[in-house]
């Protein structure tokens, strides 16, 4: 079976929670409704929780402002601090209107394009005193941009990744082949969601790669005790 096969199952992420102790801090990037950023808090996690669409993130404040352990933060991740106009694509892809390839999600057909702010992980949690021992990645696109800025967290924490491969990391312009091979450079090594199946080379992955859709996986550093 492929990564893609092994994509739906949640072994692997449980196995992830349950090894965290309880308190840490765990990162949720493009929490959305919040329900993967309920899920974090149930299990006694500080979660920060960074959502840039402005209705979502609003939904998300009402949500958890009575809970102590979940932080809303209105940005998204990159790799530099940025103030940008755009508005939500085909899977919830956030580009300028006209971006070849996209077109405007159904939810947002008629909606006005809009300013997010972007930050850099490593200057947030530089800022915010973070050490993250977790981070969910859901961002359509940006995760190569998010993780490029999230270097010194990997390096220093080494914390566990679940992330979606996907095929518009293409369609915004980013290689994915050197998004695969940066990821291997800094030692992560990619696991399907059931546990039964990593790979720590750059042939492997890319055989693999969904140019025409998307699945997740999870990355964890090299010699990580599950």
């Amino acid at each position: 079976m492929t990564l893609q096969e092994r994509s739906h199952s949640t072994v692997l992420l449980d196995r992830v929670l349950d090894g965290l102790q309880p308190g840490s801090e765990v990162i949720d990037a493009g929490a959305n409704a919040g329900d993967f950023t309920q899920k974090l808090a149930n299990r006694g996690f500080h979660v920060f929780a960074f959502e840039p669409i402005p209705s979502l993130y609003e939904n998300l404040r009402n949500r958890f402002n009575q809970n102590l352990k979940v932080s809303e933060e209105h940005y998204a991740l990159s790799d530099k601090r940025d103030f940008i106009k755009v508005n939500v694509q085909s899977c919830w892809t956030l580009v300028p209107d006209g971006t070849a390839g996209l077109e405007r999600a159904a939810e947002f057909k008629d909606s006005q394009p809009f300013h997010i702010s972007c930050v850099a992980l490593d200057d947030f949690c530089d800022e915010e005193m973070v050490a993250p021992a977790f981070i969910k990645m859901d961002v359509d696109g940006y995760e190569f941009k998010a993780l490029r800025g999230a270097r010194g967290c990997l390096m220093l924490c080494k914390p566990p990744v679940m992330l979606e491969l996907n095929c518009y990391i293409n369609k915004l312009g980013e290689d994915p082949k050197e998004f695969v091979q940066y990821l291997l450079d800094l030692g992560y090594v990619f696991w399907s969601m059931d546990g039964e199946v990593s790979m720590d080379s750059l042939e492997e992955i890319m055989a693999q790669w969904p140019y025409h859709s998307s699945y997740d996986v999870m990355l964890l550093p090299k010699g990580y005790k599950l």
